[in-house]
């Protein structure tokens, strides 16, 4: 399955990771005015969250099926008040999920208040409308005769000019006929006002004063003056032209200013008219111009089925106004399950392909590489010493002086030359000269069956002679106080080294404490001197060596590992500590959980500021973004308004008993509270109404792919079904 933002950020030329991340928080949450997720302004819950004020399309998040749609014909109004105006238009899409080894989960996604119709055809030449229910249309814009060449058929045995049977719009293109040669007496015969060419496969002869060439294998239909009069029919109608195909035969015309509903063709220079078999040029018509397409139904929930691609236009935002929010734009988002395989699905142990690592949080990330080959009497040779740190290192040995009479030559065989395995001309060094040849080769030598290589010829019985290993031309860092020595020589190492630098290490250099949980990716392997995996690992913003065993294995499929967490009890109330809950001491363990993380100054209520900041605040959304949590849907309050009501009524209970006195013109205050409780209810009540469309959904399984193109194809069918 295809996932996609939805909505397609802007990160300008060639950004950073930093700069993509930083765009992305911008545009998720992180900067609402409101609608938060799962508790939002007034301590209410919200199941989604709100994309404000973008000025952009909004795209399905996921491939899936478009199961049910609103589109409001215009904006809907608060009771009484026309100045706070919202849409109630939605989408709903289903969606299903199956991994590699075949592990499925069914979710949907909500896009509500996406803009109505009278806005989106508002928009500039539509571009609100999405695709999903558009028509594309241009105007022709062209009055004049069907002017262009009329062509003639070929024929051989034609002595006289053949009937002209095609007709070539201005501008078209006709391929040159550079191989018929025409039989002895034809008219075409020497005539140089003529030329051969083909079109939709047919030869043709076309009068050479009205073409150009085009290119080395066409001619272009060209009028030299306004005044030809070379047209299809003199006396015909006027118009803009059609053909029956791109670069086509001239058909009819369309008089100007007509409307077509036409669609782009695969050439940039043609429209199809849909519907038909014709086509127009473009540079006839005006702009393409969107409106919605004549079967899309308005002010009326519709249950469909229509296939829709992750990333692909759905809508745009509206207003979604109040008192408290003015000239609020901003679609809701949200996305719920009624899968019962929801606990399997996050805990998902099956898929393990896709395995990644993180480094916990207080971990150290050594700068030093271990090791397990310098033991104790390696021989390693000092190359400089800079403060507390020496350089050790091996390269090749040599004998400048060896006897021929003391080697054995050994033929052609792969030794270390260099670091490097290559193929040398090797000597076997006889056993009473061993001693002597291995101390002048710093005692390098492991063994008396070890091979040394030829290096060079010194006289006709003088050799020169060499020893390398796999580790010569390699250098590393460590510590001054594990070697004794000068510079230059080669000295045993007294202990085992299991820890080395790879680049010069200062005074600087220390080992990295992790900041926080990090996902890192592997640089490089090795053991050390216990045989223990040790990984060189780097972040974005640290690297450095570190056992395998202390990393955190990261399966992708098992969402539980990163922090998704169902929540069975989140209460079915809508106002968090009102109604029931009003005279309990210790509000909802649901909502105690967010206020950890988001009540600030502990005063047991969610401020507008402070869910801002919780939402700016990455690790806090993080944690919160991940709750799933069971709960009623808000789009299904009107079945349960009295429940709502209650709550609501409850809320204003608790300022009216604290209410004494009259106000500064002498209303009572209980009473007024009382009328603004009812006012408030009566406008709720009707926007509730608006919006909700839950009980209008159809259930049930949606009807398979094949069953309904079978019905489509019965039901559309304009030929003979042989």
């Amino acid at each position: 399955m295809k996932v996609e933002y939805p909505i397609l950020p802007s990160y300008g030329n060639t950004p950073t990771e930093e700069a993509k991340e930083q765009t992305i928080a911008r545009y998720y949450g992180h900067q609402n005015r409101a609608g938060f997720f799962p508790v939002g302004m007034h301590n209410t819950w919200h199941g989604g969250i709100h994309i404000e004020d973008f000025g952009t399309h909004i795209r399905a998040i996921a491939d899936g099926r478009i199961i049910a749609y609103r589109i409001p014909s215009d904006y809907c109004f608060e009771k009484d008040n026309e100045n706070n105006k919202y849409s109630n238009g939605f989408i709903l899409i289903q969606h299903h999920f199956e991994t590699p080894e075949k592990v499925t989960f069914r979710f949907y996604s909500l896009y509500m208040h996406l803009q109505p119709k009278k806005e989106m055809e508002g928009s500039a030449n539509g571009e609100n409308i999405p695709d999903l229910y558009a028509k594309y249309t241009a105007k022709t814009k062209v009055n004049k005769g069907a002017t262009g060449l009329r062509v003639r058929e070929y024929c051989e045995d034609d002595t006289k000019k053949s009937k002209e049977i095609h007709f070539i719009p201005k501008g078209g293109l006709i391929k040159k006929d550079t191989t018929t040669v025409p039989p002895k007496g034809h008219w075409m015969e020497n005539n140089t006002q003529y030329v051969f060419c083909t079109h939709n496969g047919e030869t043709l002869c076309a009068y050479k004063g009205w073409l150009l060439d085009y290119d080395d294998a066409h001619y272009q239909v060209n009028h030299l003056k306004a005044t030809d009069t070379n047209t299809f029919t003199t006396n015909g109608p006027k118009g803009t032209m059609s053909f029956d195909a791109i670069n086509g035969k001239h058909v009819g015309m369309e008089c100007k200013d007509v409307e077509l509903d036409v669609e782009t063709t695969k050439s940039k220079h043609w429209y199809k008219v849909k519907h038909t078999n014709q086509f127009v040029l473009v540079k006839d018509c005006t702009a393409l111009s969107k409106k919605i397409k004549g079967d899309v139904n308005f002010d009326s929930i519709e249950n469909v089925d229509v296939p829709v691609k992750a990333g692909q236009i759905i809508g745009a935002p509206s207003k979604y106004e109040s008192d408290e929010l003015k000239q609020y734009t901003t679609v809701h988002l949200e996305v719920f399950t009624d899968d019962n395989n929801l606990s399997n699905f996050i805990n998902n142990t099956k898929d393990k392909d896709r395995t990644s690592y993180e480094v916990a949080k207080d971990k150290t990330l050594q700068i030093a590489k271990p090791c397990n080959g310098l033991k104790a009497n390696t021989k390693v040779k000092i190359y400089q010493t800079k403060g507390d740190f020496t350089q050790i290192g091996f390269e090749d040995v040599f004998c400048e002086a060896i006897n021929g009479t003391d080697i054995v030559h050994k033929g052609k065989k792969e030794v270390y030359v260099n670091g490097t395995k290559v193929t040398k001309t090797t000597y076997a060094i006889k056993d009473e000269k061993f001693s002597e040849i291995n101390s002048k080769l710093e005692s390098l030598l492991p063994g008396k069956d070890v091979l040394v290589y030829w290096a060079g010829k010194v006289s006709d019985s003088i050799r020169k002679v060499g020893f390398g290993t796999p580790y010569s031309g390699k250098t590393y860092w460590i510590n001054s106080n594990q070697v004794t020595g000068n510079t230059g020589e080669w000295v045993a190492l007294s202990a085992d080294i299991t820890a080395i630098y790879e680049k010069e290490p200062d005074d600087d250099t220390q080992d990295l404490i992790v900041e926080k949980a990090t996902k890192i990716r592997k640089v490089a392997t090795t053991k050390d001197s216990q045989n223990n995996a040790w990984w060189h690992v780097k972040s974005k913003t640290q690297s450095g060596w570190i056992k395998k065993s202390e990393l955190t294995e990261k399966n992708p499929y098992k969402w539980g590992d990163f922090g998704w967490d169902i929540l069975e009890d989140t209460g079915d109330q809508y106002f968090y500590m009102f109604g029931k809950l009003v005279e309990k001491s210790e509000p909802h363990t649901f909502i105690q959980r967010i206020w950890e993380q988001a009540d600030t100054d502990n005063d047991k209520t969610l401020t507008n500021a402070e869910l801002q900041r919780a939402m700016r605040d990455k690790d806090t959304l993080n944690n919160i973004s991940k709750l799933i949590c069971k709960h009623a849907n808000e789009w299904n309050t009107q079945k349960n308004i009295s429940t709502f009501e209650s709550e609501l009524k409850s809320l204003f209970q608790k300022g009216i008993d604290e209410a004494e006195g009259t106000d500064s013109e002498g209303n009572d205050l209980k009473q007024k509270l009382e009328q603004q409780r009812d006012q408030k209810l009566e406008v709720l009540n009707d926007k509730i109404k608006k919006l909700c469309f839950w009980d209008s959904i159809q259930t049930g399984d949606l009807v398979p792919v094949a069953t309904r193109r079978k019905e489509y194809i019965e039901t559309h069918r304009t030929s003979n079904p042989a």
